[in-house]
């Protein structure tokens, strides 16, 4: 359990941002009617469209997605609704939404194309003062992420390392012996931050991230995650790229858990008769499933295993993506 410091922005308000605060009367009010944490500006939301539930909301990869929010008792949510068939299905449900306005950007209307969308809505929700927790929807919330936020980074978030040595970063030595004497170059490399789960804190430097990201994303056709983490972490060089400077702060593993640290970490170190963890302290707060394409059925797995307590609900799937991988 981290011990936070204090959260929201450097001390400055919406008008300290470098943004114009957004004008959307319907996300002013969204914000104002959720917003929770130790000074009301703490946020968790996550974007959809129509695939991803049914009209009267019952049922889709997003109704387990939310189910699993309100389980866990998080109270500071809101959907961020892509089309009107989804903001009926929240209205259904009684779960608070945000009917976000058009984005245009050079992706399409699949996963990685709705994605893309999202750093220009995070821009106007980040413009009004409030931090927000992303969450994709192939996620099981199965606790209250925010008391395990530590909050002393711009942003905090999932790493895509199966384990905390890469996720701490790692220093590679690369050897080029034509070079005699100083042969050995050293570097340090860390795995990619994903961008389906972090938490960001609402200051300059934030605002100016997003703000970078959907512009290139509105110019190039570019996976949004390649384009997040080059935004996020790479120095400023040369007169191309200027770094907006952001904090980092790797989440761990064992609390914001990737899928394949789950299924080829996490599940193997249980005992096979009686489940329990043979060397994880405790279970996660929160299970993105990014590294597998049957989400929907490992999210349910996920919830039948922490919540249900069936031991070996996790062991039907292969670590990987088929049994025999990589000739799948």
């Amino acid at each position: 359990m981290a011990a936070g410091a204090a959260s929201g922005s450097d001390g400055g308000g919406p008008g300290d941002l470098g943004v114009a605060p957004s004008q959307d009367v319907e996300l002013r009010a969204v914000l104002e009617k959720v917003g929770g944490g130790p000074d009301g500006r703490d946020v968790m939301t996550a974007l959809s469209n129509k695939a991803l539930i049914s009209p009267d909301g019952k049922y889709g990869m997003l109704e387990t997605f939310l189910t699993s929010v309100r389980r866990s008792g998080v109270k500071n949510f809101f959907l961020i609704a892509l089309d009107d068939h989804t903001a009926g299905a929240m209205r259904a449900i009684d779960v608070p939404y945000w009917q976000a306005p058009v984005v245009k950007t050079t992706g399409g209307d699949d996963n990685h194309g709705i994605s893309a969308k999202k750093y220009k809505l995070l821009l106007e929700i980040l413009s009004l003062g409030y931090n927000v927790l992303l969450s994709d929807a192939d996620v099981v919330v199965l606790r209250d992420p925010f008391p395990d936020l530590f909050r002393d980074a711009d942003v905090e978030g999932m790493t895509d390392a199966e384990d905390a040595r890469k996720a701490m970063g790692e220093t590679i030595v690369e050897d080029d012996p034509k070079m005699g004497w100083s042969r050995y170059a050293y570097t340090n490399r860390i795995w990619a931050m994903n961008s389906g789960l972090f938490y960001i804190r609402s200051n300059a430097r934030t605002v100016q991230l997003m703000k970078n990201i959907h512009a290139r994303l509105v110019r190039e056709k570019a996976w949004d995650q390649s384009v997040f983490n080059e935004e996020l972490v790479r120095p400023s060089y040369g007169k191309k790229h200027v770094s907006p400077m952001c904090s980092l702060r790797v989440a761990e593993l064992h609390t914001f858990a990737n899928s394949k640290f789950v299924w080829k970490g996490v599940h193997k170190a249980r005992d096979s008769v009686s489940g329990k963890l043979r060397r994880v302290p405790e279970n996660p707060a929160m299970v993105h499933v990014n590294f597998h394409p049957d989400k929907w059925d490992r999210m349910k797995s996920l919830v039948e295993y922490y919540v249900d307590g069936k031991a070996h609900a996790l062991e039907k799937y292969p670590v990987g993506s088929c049994e025999n991988a990589p000739d799948c």
